[in-house]
Order: C-alpha cells, then sequence, then structure tokens
C-alpha cells in the first residue's frame, strides 16, 4: 500500500505513527505548518502580569507547551507561587505539561473545545479569570463558550502558525492524507495542488468542512475527536482496513 501522508511533525504524531508502522503501513511525515514562538511584547514584565491577572492557564495544544518553555525555562515555577489551576485540551498535551515538571492537571473526557470550556466551567467559580495560551490563528469557540459561561478570558499568544519555506514536493502516489487543521490543508493545497482530490481524514468537522468547500476528496472520513486513537480508526476505516483483533 502507498504511505499515509500525515501533516504535523514526528513529535506531535509519534504515537499516530508508530501504530501505522506496527501494522505494516508506511508513514510519510511532511509537516504543513512551523510553530514559530512569538516574542511577548513586554517581556517577562508582560508575562507576569498575565499570569497575576489569571485565576486558571489553558493550554490547547503540545504546541503551545512547547513554545511557551523555550521562551520561559522557568515557567513551571511562576505556576506554582501563584497556584494557578491548569487545563490540557488532550492527554497528549497534558503529557508534555508533566514532562516539564507539571503534575495537577485538568483534562476534558472530550478532547475537542466544547469539551474543555465544559471542564474549565466545572471546576472555576463565577467570575474567575481564564489565560488561553494560544498561537496566532486560535479559534475563538473556546473563549466564547467560557465568557457564555460566566468566566473573565484572555489570550496570550505565544507562537505564530507559518509555512514551512520548503513544502512542494513531486507529486508520488499516496494512500491518503490525514489534516490535522484547515491552515495545513491550505499550505499543502497551494504548493502542492496534486494532493487536492486525495483520499483524506480530518481531525474534526472544521477541518472536514474546509476540505469539502476548497476540494473534492475522493473519499473523507472525519475523526470523533483529535486523539491519535480517534484519527487512527478513522484512517483504518478510510482505507478499509481490518486488522485481525482490532474493532
Amino acid at each position: 500500500m502507498n504511505p499515509v501522508l500525515l501533516t504535523r511533525d514526528r513529535f506531535r504524531d509519534a504515537r499516530l505513527s508508530e501504530a501505522l508502522e506496527t501494522r505494516g503501513l508506511s508513514v510519510l511525515q511532511w509537516p504543513a505548518i512551523e510553530l514559530r514562538p512569538r516574542i511577548l511584547e513586554g517581556g517577562q514584565t508582560s508575562l507576569d502580569e498575565a499570569l497575576d491577572w489569571a485565576d486558571s492557564l489553558v493550554f490547547p495544544s503540545p504546541g503551545a507547551v512547547a513554545c511557551v518553555w523555550r521562551q520561559w525555562p522557568e515557567f513551571s515555577l511562576g505556576l506554582r507561587v501563584r497556584r494557578l489551576a491548569v487545563f490540557a485540551q488532550g492527554p497528549g498535551t497534558k503529557r508534555a505539561l508533566m514532562q516539564r515538571g507539571l503534575e495537577t492537571i485538568s483534562v476534558p473526557q472530550n478532547h475537542n473545545s466544547s469539551g474543555l470550556a465544559q471542564c474549565i466551567l466545572d471546576n472555576s467559580g463565577a467570575g474567575q479569570r481564564a489565560l488561553l495560551v494560544v498561537g496566532n490563528l486560535a479559534r475563538q469557540e473556546l473563549p466564547e463558550l467560557l465568557r457564555l459561561g460566566g468566566l473573565e478570558t484572555r489570550s496570550l499568544v505565544v507562537y505564530d502558525n507559518c509555512k514551512p519555506l520548503s513544502l512542494a514536493r513531486p507529486q508520488i502516489p499516496l494512500a491518503c492524507a490525514v489534516y490535522a487543521s484547515p491552515s495545513a490543508a491550505r499550505h499543502h493545497f497551494e504548493e502542492n495542488p496534486w494532493l487536492q482530490g486525495l483520499a483524506c481524514v480530518a481531525y474534526g468537522p472544521t477541518t472536514s468542512k474546509w476540505l469539502e468547500n476548497q476540494s473534492t476528496p475522493q473519499r473523507l472520513e472525519v475523526a470523533d475527536n483529535p486523539s491519535w486513537r480517534a484519527v487512527f480508526a478513522a484512517i483504518k476505516k478510510l482505507l478499509d482496513l481490518d486488522w485481525k483483533g482490532e474493532t
């Protein structure tokens, strides 16, 4: 079978890549987005002011975690001193935080914006303040849900989503492509128009809608949530694979 194209880096898709490769599938790791840490205007003073304002800190992705600690290696100490509640959208983000010394991290059962918002609201008092650690293209669904639930929110933008400098490649046979965001798909289509029409898997409804509006994929499957297991299941369904003993 032709390779499966994964459009995130090997670090973020490590468990998905391993699951595919141990079942005999080849994987082409071809990241469509480069996360470039953004220098915070005002530096450490602005960061301290943001943390002093907050009651809780929200990390939607491992990328946000990596960019924060790359700029501020002692960030964990600031959280412990202030005793901020910490929320992660999924197990990968929680794992990234634990690797940096944090221990008490709340994770929702449903690893999407609505699930994360409900987890934060369930563990926060009315009027409390949530600081969202995000990138420049963060969607507004999470802060809107939190504000509707009675919380104040601010965003701390710690990275920019950028297109890699050398993304274009000659056309090759692929089994399918896996897109984690509209930005990833857009970057690939701009540099590699031949990818349009290929069977693909979307991490969620926002990405699937973009794909349907911008291209005509042979077939499109949508993962139930952004976890590697859900994406793995969508790939399995898309390619009509039947590994013995798995459902």
